[in-house]
C-alpha cells in the first residue's frame, strides 16, 4: 500500500471515517484527536484496521511527517509505531506512562 498522501492537503477535506470537513492544514490534528490517526481523506480507500502491516505503514508515514505520534487520551508521545499502538491499546487517559 503506497498511498503517499500529504498530511497537510490544501483546501477543505472530508474525513472518510466521520465525514467531518476540516481545513487541510488541520487534517493531521483531526485524525490524531478524533481517530488515533486511523483515518483517511474521503475518496481514498479506508484503512483495513485488521491489517497490521497496513496500519504500521500508515502510521510510519504519519510519523515521518509529525516525528512523534500523540495519544489523544493522555498526550503521551511515542516515536515508534509499535510502542504507540501498545500504548493506545492500554491507555486509560489518566496516567502518563513511559
Amino acid at each position: 500500500m503506497e498511498n503517499e498522501v500529504t498530511f497537510a492537503p490544501s483546501g477543505r477535506v472530508r474525513c472518510g471515517v466521520c465525514k467531518q470537513e476540516v481545513e487541510g492544514e488541520e487534517w493531521i490534528n483531526h485524525i490524531q484527536k478524533e481517530h488515533d490517526y486511523m483515518a483517511t481523506i474521503e475518496g481514498i480507500p479506508p484503512l483495513i484496521l485488521d491489517d497490521e502491516q497496513e496500519i504500521q505503514t500508515h502510521l510510519n508515514n504519519i510519523r515521518r511527517y509529525v516525528r512523534e505520534l500523540v495519544c489523544n487520551k493522555c498526550g503521551e508521545t511515542r516515536k515508534g509505531v509499535k510502542s504507540y499502538l501498545k500504548h493506545i491499546k492500554n491507555c486509560d487517559g489518566n496516567e502518563v506512562s513511559s
